[in-house]
């Protein structure tokens, strides 16, 4: 079967899976309209334009947003009105069958990622969880669904990074559409709804854990949030169905993708008898396991604290069949990209037993199967001098918790043993290297540590900045380009460069952490500012709390200190000297 070549086809939907036993995939081209608005007043009016052109045995393919669910709430509120499209749907004469990932296509294209960022930092996140608890104690809420957002950019073809990723990440919903100049690339796993002969199905994902041995997948925790959205959703389902056919199949089942565990529960209906669209969508979308219960109560905590409207993510995405079938995801696990620029929202669910820190986590472990596909791996650079590993016990938490976050694993025991088990022969000072990737492979080498400069050596104040809101630079990976091309550009003449970001905050250099001397005592920039956070660095300011401060520094700061250090764990505190370029 040929494939494809979709950069030059205009407007196209791919369908993979729903619901079929086949290996490939459904494609619909050449729509012979597009229908789409951004107006909330309009949704009724697209809902009579998809029954028509179902009446004249047209398939209708593409999406609603989150927003558009905003049409069908009792207490109307304004939300982030923007040019975004509100829904975006294709109308097809039919559909051909392909297959993107047939044995002739290499799927080892390499996914360059540049300029990570998220749009809300930790604090904030945490916050706003403190808050949302607040609310659930107080009988406001009963559980919501708190998400933000991650921004990169990749240089890919949409096949390629399609491709890419579904082959790391199978799940039962994907899909791949450009419609309207509208690009999103989707890995839901979530069932919104099915309909077939007048039989509904709802398939709610709640309650989340990572697959291993002795998993904690039925916790009281994630049972609770499960039943919670079966309720709602079953007296979502009793409006629009006949009296008592409402029932539970499959309740509390485990389902795995990749790294994850989820929780759902299947619940079924027969509808009333001549019950159109509208009326499906009014009762039941958006789906309340992405908004949480009471639904327009956590819809409108929602949209007092996310900053931003979601658009497709946690929308749907599927198709309606001129036979009466109808096949929706929930758009979680969705990317959609603008330009070069893709974002995808993440989230999880509150409860009033939440743990913030936990929450945080859990929603960069639902980011998995992306980071994955950006084939980056790990680092550290330790010491080792006089037959001996300096901070190894450092080196190897922070190590761990990047790992646990980025990976969702940690080989503890194959490090350790790797590390104790290289030989360097030569009796000097190395830095040795160890990379941890995420099949966990390991990997070390070793490189001879020049001797130290007496004298105060010079540094330099990069022209490039850094966006603080990039998480990542807060863990050692190979994702530095920018510090490689700035270091190997300066080395000749300088021991380091000092980075600021888009705030104008002094960060980091290349190679180390920076310390100035101002009124007694030694500042270095907070880890909000957008930095790594060192081991020699987090030794001073546990090590000599009262003199070694956290606070923001700029550049003006800098040009103005008594004095300046920098600092690693491989070469340990070296005062410097600004040159004032």
């Amino acid at each position: 079967m040929k494939l494809l070549d979709l950069n030059e086809i205009e407007n196209f939907v791919i369908l993979d899976n729903f619901n079929s036993t086949s290996n490939n995939q459904i494609l619909f081209t050449n729509p012979i309209e597009i229908i789409s608005t951004t107006d909330l007043s309009e949704i009724e009016e697209i809902f009579s334009k998809i029954e028509y052109f179902l009446k004249n045995n047209y398939y209708v393919v593409g999406y609603f947003t989150y927003e558009a669910g905003l049409k069908f709430l009792k207490k109307k509120f304004e939300f982030n009105k923007s040019n975004d499209l509100l829904c975006n749907f294709g109308i097809f004469n039919n559909y051909t069958e392909i297959n993107l990932f047939n044995s002739s296509r290499t799927l080892e294209e390499n996914i360059t990622l540049e300029n990570f960022s998220i749009n809300i930092d930790k604090k904030q996140y945490i916050d706003s969880i403190n808050l949302l608890k607040e609310k659930i104690l107080k009988g406001e809420l009963y559980q919501i669904n708190y998400t933000f957002e991650i921004q990169f950019q990749l240089n890919n073809t949409l096949t390629e990074i399609y491709t890419k990723i579904r082959n790391n990440f199978r799940t039962n919903f994907s899909s791949l559409l450009r419609l309207n100049n509208k690009e999103i690339l989707s890995f839901s796993p979530e069932s919104f709804f099915y309909l077939k002969d007048g039989i509904m199905k709802v398939k709610p994902m709640k309650g989340t854990g990572i697959y291993q041995e002795n998993s904690d997948i039925f916790s009281e925790k994630n049972k609770a949030e499960n039943l919670m959205i079966v309720d709602l959703l079953r007296n979502d389902l009793g409006q629009i169905s006949i009296p008592g056919t409402v029932k539970i199949n499959n309740l509390l089942t485990k389902e795995i993708y990749g790294n994850i565990e989820q929780l759902t529960s299947e619940i079924n209906s027969k509808l009333k008898p001549n019950i159109n669209f509208y009326t499906i969508f009014r009762s039941i979308f958006p789906s309340g396991s992405i908004t949480g219960a009471p639904k327009e109560k956590a819809m409108e905590w929602i949209k007092k604290l996310e900053y931003r409207n979601r658009g497709v993510y946690t929308g749907s995405i599927g198709y309606f069949s001129p036979n009466g079938e109808a096949n929706f995801n929930v758009a979680i696990r969705t990317i959609e990209k603008e330009g070069n620029t893709f974002k995808m929202g993440i989230g999880s669910g509150i409860v009033y037993d939440s743990n913030p820190e936990l929450e945080w986590e859990e929603c960069h472990q639902k980011a998995f199967f992306l980071y994955k596909s950006f084939n980056f791996h790990l680092f550290e650079s330790i010491l080792f001098k006089n037959n001996k590993y300096f901070f190894k016990k450092n080196h190897l938490e922070r190590l761990k918790k990047s790992s646990l976050l980025l990976f969702g694993h940690f080989d503890y025991l194959s490090i350790v043993n790797k590390l104790n088990s290289y030989i360097i022969k030569e009796n000097i000072s190395h830095k040795v290297k160890i990379k941890y990737f995420n099949d966990k492979s390991i990997e070390i080498e070793h490189f001879t540590i020049s001797k130290k400069v007496n004298n105060i050596q010079l540094i330099k104040i990069s022209e490039v900045k850094v966006n603080s809101k990039n998480f990542l630079l807060q863990h050692k990976t190979s994702f530095r380009k920018i510090y490689d091309d700035e270091y190997l550009k300066i080395k000749s003449f300088y021991i380091d460069s000092i980075f600021s970001n888009e705030k104008n905050e002094i960060t980091e250099g290349c190679i180390s952490n920076i310390f100035i001397l101002k009124d007694n005592e030694y500042l270095t920039p907070p880890l909000m500012c957008g930095l790594l956070p060192g081991i020699y660095r987090n030794k001073l300011l546990s090590k000599f709390p009262k003199i070694f401060k956290e606070k923001i520094i700029y550049t003006e700061d800098l040009l103005n200190a008594k004095k300046i250090f920098i600092c690693n764990s491989v070469r340990g505190i070296i005062r410097v000297r600004l040159h004032e370029n």
